[in-house]
């Protein structure tokens, strides 16, 4: 996929499972963003097939994620 958008909020254990999936769903430049229940976003890249992490300086809310 180019872009992924989880509109549910993960847990700090769930993130290595939302690395994964971006690593396997993620086209080249491919983007996916996902919110913690409460915090930053987190928003990987697919650059040359290495996956990139970053967070936003602002925390938000969110439902949780339920796997």
């Amino acid at each position: 996929f180019d872009k992924i958008i989880f509109t549910a909020g993960i847990e700090k254990n769930q993130e290595l499972i939302i690395e994964n999936f971006a690593e396997s769903h993620l086209k080249e430049n491919g983007i996916l963003l996902c919110p913690y229940k409460s915090g930053p976003l987190m928003i990987l890249k697919n650059k040359k097939n290495k996956i990139g992490k970053i967070f936003t300086e602002e925390n938000y809310v969110f439902v949780p994620l339920i796997l």
